[in-house]
């Protein structure tokens, strides 16, 4: 809890190594900060541009993220742009991360800067299952126009992919969402299975 006691050029320097550690995915150093300085170093007023946590989203950091949220870092912070961990993980292509975002219960409603939802990020960048999953999301809306006044079935019309979704973005009531939520909810147990397996083991010290 010794960040807040700190005056404001300790905190800088402070910030500054623990986005360093979060950009290269440290997460044995990001953890050791957090139990030290305390959780006044995720607060989002810390950081003059982007959050650890939409750093994390960026380079599609799952296991990063998953650490930022257990100490309380919030889900659906703002970038400048006005852009949320979740848009981010959309625009990257981290379907395994936008799995988890939505399962932990992200805004899928929030505009970004230029009035774009989740929805409509993902019809313009994802595939069918990640549309899916936004469509179950928290506080997702059809009805929600961008910048530009349109929607994102529009927006859809416009790629050319009105026809593809046309069961999920034209008429939702029709979908099967308990069996379509069942399934997702299976595909990310099995994607956190293999992103543990992933991460490398500690080698123990030599006495």
């Amino acid at each position: 809890m010794q960040y807040f006691k700190d005056p404001p050029e300790v905190k800088r320097t402070l910030y500054s190594l623990f986005l360093s550690f979060v950009s290269s995915g440290d997460c044995d150093n990001v953890e050791q900060m957090l139990l030290h300085e305390g959780e006044g170093i995720l607060h989002p007023w810390t950081y003059p541009s982007d959050h650890p946590i939409i750093i994390a989203s960026r380079f599609g950091d799952l296991m990063m993220t998953e650490l930022l949220f257990s100490f309380g870092s919030p889900l659906d912070v703002l970038g400048p742009d006005g852009s949320t961990p979740l848009h981010e993980a959309l625009r990257n292509g981290h379907d395994d991360l936008v799995f988890w975002l939505v399962e932990q219960g992200a805004d899928c409603g929030i505009p970004d800067g230029l009035g774009q939802t989740a929805l409509h990020v993902a019809v313009r960048y994802s595939h069918i299952d990640i549309i899916r999953a936004i469509c179950m999301g928290n506080r997702v809306s059809h009805e929600a126009v961008d910048s530009q006044g349109k929607t994102a079935a529009q927006w859809a019309k416009q790629l050319l992919r009105s026809e593809e979704l046309k069961d999920l973005l034209g008429s939702p009531a029709k979908y099967d969402w308990e069996k379509a939520y069942d399934a997702r909810l299976l595909q990310v147990a099995e994607l956190k299975k293999k992103a543990k397996k992933k991460k490398p083991k500690k080698k123990k010290k030599k006495k």
